[in-house]
């Protein structure tokens, strides 16, 4: 093989591998692609504010299209502002009512704290952040 047919080769290769890429995936028909739908997950206190020092209630409501989940696997991950990341706790969460997920947890300081909660169903993972208060 000459430099011309090998040039050529690749040149053929690399069309063929970037307009691959670019193309949408094939349909069959009759095929239908569901995409997952995003959770609504809210998040409160019990009680709100947070006294520091005393044990309260982690409340994660979880729903997707109006109904509540009630297959997930939830953890929230804590912190307090300005915490680094080896600082954040995990604190699982159990199911107490359909989409309703709870955890209790006490905070030691005041002060502005973050939960990130942690939302997996066998379709769907999303986590997304809150802020609370600690007094």
């Amino acid at each position: 093989m000459n430099l011309k047919h090998g040039a050529l080769i690749c040149s053929v290769l690399a069309l063929l591998f970037t307009s691959a890429c670019g193309s949408e995936p094939e349909q069959k028909q009759g095929t239908t692609i569901n995409k997952p739908v995003k959770l609504d997950i809210q998040f409160s206190t019990t009680p709100s504010p947070v006294p520091a020092g005393q044990e309260v209630q982690l409340n994660s409501q979880i729903a997707q299209n109006g109904t509540p989940v009630t297959n997930a696997e939830v953890a929230l991950e804590v912190w307090r502002e300005g915490d680094t990341a080896e600082q954040h706790e995990i604190v699982p969460a159990t199911k107490s009512a359909d989409g309703q997920y709870v955890a209790k947890k006490s905070f030691a300081k005041a002060g502005l704290h973050h939960v990130t909660v942690h939302v997996t169903t066998p379709d769907i993972h999303q986590m997304p952040t809150f802020d609370f208060q600690v007094q």
